[in-house]
């Protein structure tokens, strides 16, 4: 299901390589983050448990996202590919560049984070009577692009 967008509020992904930039008419009823804190156990002989040392936190990911397509979300006249393809590029390295591109996604009030999409799979879900798709399915991992340390106190304010 697939949140209200009468209000407007639309995801904004831009593509910081290429400086592509897509509106998403739809919003996601949940978005999550996933954050993993390592820790390596210590083996102590006597001990009756395993002492935990910090080794660091991994980057904050959005687990999960997905974008239902069909030809309302493109729009009258438009190929409703446009988001399948944007996406699909984003996983694959730029001419000249090492690596994929880096990804923004604003969702206004909400949320805005800059990382690299680690999973995306297309579902094709319905079809035209000739055998065109019209409607799919984008469902996506982002995992944040972090290019500097971080400390509580920034999360803490909210900086990141």
């Amino acid at each position: 299901m697939q949140g209200d967008t009468a209000t407007g509020q639309r995801i904004t992904l831009l593509n910081h390589e290429t400086d592509e930039l897509i509106e998403v008419p739809i919003r996601p009823d949940i978005l999550s983050e996933q954050v993993e804190v390592n820790y390596s156990r210590a083996t102590v002989i006597g001990l009756t448990h395993q002492p935990l040392q910090y080794l660091g936190t991994a980057n904050r990911k959005i687990p999960s996202i997905t974008f239902q397509v069909d030809q309302h979300f493109a729009g009258e006249g438009e190929d409703i590919e446009t988001l399948r393809n944007f996406l699909m590029a984003a996983t694959v390295e730029e001419e000249g560049r090492a690596g994929p591109a880096r990804i923004t996604m604003v969702w206004p009030k909400a949320m805005t984070f800059t990382g690299v999409i680690t999973s995306l799979r297309i579902s094709r879900e319905r079809f035209g009577s000739d055998g065109r798709v019209t409607g799919y399915s984008a469902t996506v991992t982002f995992e944040e692009w972090v290019p500097e340390r971080r400390t509580a106190d920034a999360y803490r304010l909210g900086v990141y």
